[in-house]
């Protein structure tokens, strides 16, 4: 249950962070575009919708051919080949005081009606433009974006990959034993765990007997699992996911090494308030159906043992 929680988080942080990009675009061609005196609804449309940020890439390129400037005196939009505002009359741009024609402050005649240009232009206000830092705001945006999916992808993989490998090494008392199956098979003095021990030999899936006993409102689960050509393990990791109704299941991730020798692996889990009627295998990363056998004997006995001398037996074959 808490590996589906932290799975769903991060699909919320992942949906979060891919919906921010273009709200973002919106918003801002909305009020670039507006300020332009563009049609902001339409491009708003295509900047957010268009795929792989072509509707964006495409405003960028038309906006250039719409003015934002204003008139400093009375902030009115204006164009760039105004010469005065024509909502103050204040006066935009150098002209000739003859024929009125637009000039440079450092030219001597007016090209057009050839008479001598004055020189003095200390009426003239140049036209404002509102600098645009939002855009390269963006921009990064749109480049830290991926890095930053990529970063909590990463994240959850080694942090789901350490919730499942968190039960320890195989010397862990707690946790899981690898055995040889001869070597277990000579030393076993249950003659029933023999005898199940020659019936699943010859099975190509894996198997279980599990014993379970309890003091109180604490229960331990005992576990001989049988996989077909399983070697020794190297790594695992465990965990008891129970519901409201105290049911729980028991999740055993188990990494193995190359040996041509076949293991048996005996484990045991100490919880409390909950007991365990369901079993969940995967082995080198692959999830594998077991069969579970439940019995009134401990069969991991003088292999693995949890101490607990309260402890009484609650389940029969």
């Amino acid at each position: 249950m808490k590996m589906v929680s932290v799975a769903l988080f991060e699909c919320l942080i992942v949906m979060a962070v891919l919906l921010a990009i273009p709200i973002t675009i919106g918003v801002y061609v909305y009020r670039d575009a507006n300020r332009r005196g563009m049609n902001a609804v339409l491009w708003t449309l295509v900047a957010v919708f268009a795929p792989s940020l072509i509707g964006f890439i495409i405003y960028l390129v038309v906006r250039e051919s719409y003015s934002d400037l204003s008139c400093p005196q009375c902030n009115a939009k204006v164009k760039e080949q105004y010469v005065i505002c024509p909502t103050c009359g204040a006066k935009l741009q150098p002209s000739c005081n003859t024929c009125g024609n637009v000039v440079s402050t450092e030219w001597k005649l007016c090209p057009r009606c050839t008479q001598p240009l004055s020189g003095d232009y200390s009426d003239v206000v140049t036209p404002v433009r509102k600098k645009d830092k939002t855009l390269g705001k963006i921009l990064l945006l749109v480049i830290l974006i991926p890095v930053i999916l990529i970063v909590v992808i990463a994240v959850s993989v080694f942090f789901l990959g350490a919730v499942r490998m968190s039960g320890g090494s195989a010397e862990d008392v707690e946790g899981i034993t690898s055995v040889k199956y001869e070597e277990f098979y000579e030393d076993c003095n249950n003659m029933k765990v023999v005898t199940w021990l020659d019936d699943v030999k010859e099975s190509n899936k894996p198997h279980a007997l599990k014993y379970t006993v309890t003091d109180d409102c604490t229960y331990t689960h005992y576990y001989l699992l049988y996989i077909p050509g399983a070697g020794e393990c190297i790594n695992y990791g465990y965990s008891i996911v129970s519901d409201s109704s105290g049911k729980g299941t028991y999740y055993v991730y188990l990494n193995s090494n190359d040996s041509k020798e076949q293991y048996l692996y005996c484990f045991g889990k100490t919880v409390e308030y909950t007991i365990v009627d369901d079993f969940e295998l995967v082995l080198d990363g692959q999830s594998y159906e077991c069969e579970v056998k439940e019995v009134s004997y401990n069969p991991v006995e003088g292999f693995f043992s949890i101490e607990d001398t309260k402890l009484e037996e609650i389940k029969a074959d």
